[in-house]
């Protein structure tokens, strides 16, 4: 098998047309049998073995540059640079990402996970060198839903302004990816007395914090985004995180994002916010194995920020938002059964705001406050609690991520790593007294 025999650019330049056309044909079959295990993009990476095996036929990488557009399209590119064993053995297909990594070969040259910006990237090495007096070809390899983003339009603006050796390959397989253009259409249609529904991963609604803001917040039309994989236990590319959303959405004014414990409880927010008409509002829709629950819920969100008591006791109070009010139940029956305590529980349901009256009423028969997110706490929702709560003697114990890129990790080490298990929490929480 001639993929076998593949350990850099150099070995694809001695195939003969015919040998490199069964190459291609076997590393297809690579892709397919390790896609179909493991998981991963699969459409991208099928479209772009002959165009992969091409480049590097023709130029010299890593001398010349080759900037894949998102890099989610990069398999054949790895499989030709040394990197073929993470996909034709199944022991070692963790052992390279998903994407391009600087750190993974000298023939990555950006971690990149998000659209349209290879073109930009790649106008820099270019700029870098023209004014080192170097002779490299640079490569931007865009497609798959790339084109249509705006910064891709910018990048191609500057390379003809630039006017200098740069080549860009279209791979035009007629996908589109316009985040920052679905939020505004949202809100267009919002306005003119629509009501639209917009999905979007959480990775994903990092590109369109500006209209956010702007086109829909500002004007405070009641368009509703639907916020999926906002969770720890989502994709866990460093590129593909979904930690981010709360810090990033629920600190915009005018802003409603809610926080459904289970699936009845997010249909029933859906459901409002689709015939209400007064805010923009965002649900994060509850991750991992979240799927239905036994609470009682309500139907009308219009008395904002109003936190649901669901057990009343002392001393302690957990408030366990979105799908972490499971880890909260746990973390109150594990209490009773190891202390003797009946702790307060409470499902916050509002990420956006405080309950004053509600946490004002804890400082009665409570001395600690304990939230618990999935997602990162940097700038989330239990630091409005402890911000709350700063001028008092409650204290407050705030659990999610801790602000980090992390990759590839085993979600329950990640939870460990953080003490987001209940036997950690509780040893915590027993601290106190």
């Amino acid at each position: 098998m001639y993929i076998e025999k593949i350990d850099s650019p150099a070995d694809v330049k001695i195939l003969s047309v015919e040998q490199m056309e069964i190459l291609v044909g076997e590393i297809r079959q690579a892709l397919l049998h390790k896609l179909s295990e493991h998981g991963g993009h699969i459409g991208p990476n099928l479209g772009m073995v002959e165009a992969t095996i091409a480049l590097h036929y023709v130029f010299s990488s890593p001398h010349d540059k080759i900037v894949y557009d998102v890099s989610h399209q990069s398999y054949t590119h790895k499989i030709l640079t040394g990197r073929k064993g993470a996909f034709l053995n199944a022991a070692d297909y963790d052992k390279v990402s998903g994407y391009t990594n600087p750190q993974e070969s000298e023939h990555d040259f950006f971690t990149i996970g998000h659209t349209s910006t290879s073109v930009s990237l790649a106008c820099g090495l270019v700029k870098a060198r023209d004014l080192k007096g170097g002779n490299e070809n640079i490569i931007a390899v865009i497609g798959d839903g790339s084109l249509s983003g705006g910064e891709a339009y910018e990048g191609l603006s500057n390379a003809g302004e630039n006017g200098t050796n740069m080549i860009i390959v279209v791979n035009d397989n007629e996908m589109s990816i316009a985040e920052e253009h679905a939020v505004a259409l949202a809100s267009g249609i919002a306005a003119g007395g629509g009501k639209p529904v917009y999905g979007v991963y959480s990775s994903f609604i990092q590109r369109s914090y500006d209209q956010l803001s702007q086109d829909l917040c500002i004007n405070n039309n009641p368009a509703t985004i639907v916020v999926f994989m906002g969770t720890i236990a989502g994709m866990n590319d460093e590129t593909h995180l979904g930690f981010f959303d709360i810090p990033l959405i629920c600190n915009i004014p005018n802003m409603v994002y809610l926080a459904p414990t289970c699936k009845e409880e997010y249909f029933a927010m859906l459901k409002w916010s689709i015939h209400q008409h007064e805010h923009p509002v965002a649900i994060r829709v509850p991750g991992a194995s979240v799927v239905s629950g036994n609470l009682d819920f309500d139907t009308d969100y219009s008395d904002l920020n109003r936190y649901k008591l669901v057990q009343k006791g002392e001393k302690v109070a957990i408030l366990g938002l979105g799908a972490f009010y499971g880890l909260g139940e746990s973390v109150a029956k594990l209490l009773k059964e190891e202390c003797g305590v009946e702790a307060t529980l409470i499902n916050p349901r509002y990420i956006t705001g405080l309950d004053v009256e509600m946490l004002e009423e804890l400082k009665r028969s409570h001395s600690l406050v304990v939230t618990l997110e999935d997602g990162e706490l940097d700038g989330g929702f239990g630091e409005k609690i402890a911000r709350f709560y700063g001028s008092s003697d409650v204290k407050v114990l705030n659990y999610g991520v801790r602000k980090e890129f992390a990759d590839r990790y085993i979600t329950e080490e990640l939870l460990k790593a953080n003490r987001l298990t209940d036997v950690q929490i509780v040893e915590d929480i027993r601290k106190y007294w």
